[in-house]
């Protein structure tokens, strides 16, 4: 084919050759770039459930401590009475008629605590996990201290109070104390167990010779 060209003079096009095709990549290089694109998504997929994972921890709810403040705002007034209330008990009794009435109002006050607990919803105790244990472990005392002051009108000469231990055989109270900061069983009431179980001190010192 002829094609006139600005100069007046006619030639033959020649065609260029047509371009072959780019040869497949090797089988080998194709299994590479596959292998890295799984292994980025298995590396985005671990990151993102990591993320989530602290996420989760930072926010969790830690199982030794009482941290709803519905709870807290609950229980506060009560603990405050039964702590002002535990201070008056004076050891030992000199007066049986006054360790009479201080338990009589000691156990007063510490009553409604469980009740209190145990009265709020299920969502707010299924919240906080130690909720529930925490009321249950001052019921205990109560039972405890309602039982010595029993034993104060029946024989005086032999009342004893009976602290509750922990299965391990510490006093309940290194659990109670540690679980609700500025709500803890009065050291007077704890002091009225002439045998008591091993301490919160106790335990702090054999943790750290272990």
């Amino acid at each position: 084919m002829k094609q006139r060209e600005p100069s007046g003079l006619w030639v033959y096009e020649i065609p260029c050759p047509p371009q072959a095709p780019s040869p497949p990549p090797p089988r080998a290089s194709r299994v590479v770039v596959g292998t890295m694109a799984v292994v980025g998504v298995l590396v985005a997929g671990c990151l993102a459930f990591l993320a989530v994972a602290f996420y989760e921890y930072a926010d969790h709810d830690r199982l030794e401590f009482i941290e709803d403040d519905t709870i807290l705002f609950a229980i506060n007034p009560v603990c405050a009475e039964v702590e002002r209330l535990g201070d008056q008990i004076a050891r030992p009794a000199e007066d049986l008629e006054r360790r009479r009435a201080q338990v009589d109002a000691v156990l007063a006050a510490a009553r409604p605590i469980p009740a209190t607990v145990l009265a709020l919803d299920d969502d707010v105790l299924d919240g906080d996990q130690p909720a529930r244990a925490w009321a249950a472990d001052w019921g205990r005392v109560i039972d405890a201290l309602t039982v010595y002051r029993q034993s104060l009108d029946d024989d005086p000469e032999t009342a004893l109070f009976r602290m509750p231990s922990t299965e391990d055989g510490y006093t309940l109270t290194f659990r109670m104390d540690t679980a609700v900061e500025g709500c803890v069983l009065p050291a007077a009431i704890e002091s009225l167990a002439e045998d008591p179980p091993r301490s919160a001190a106790e335990a702090e010192h054999a943790n750290g010779l272990d």
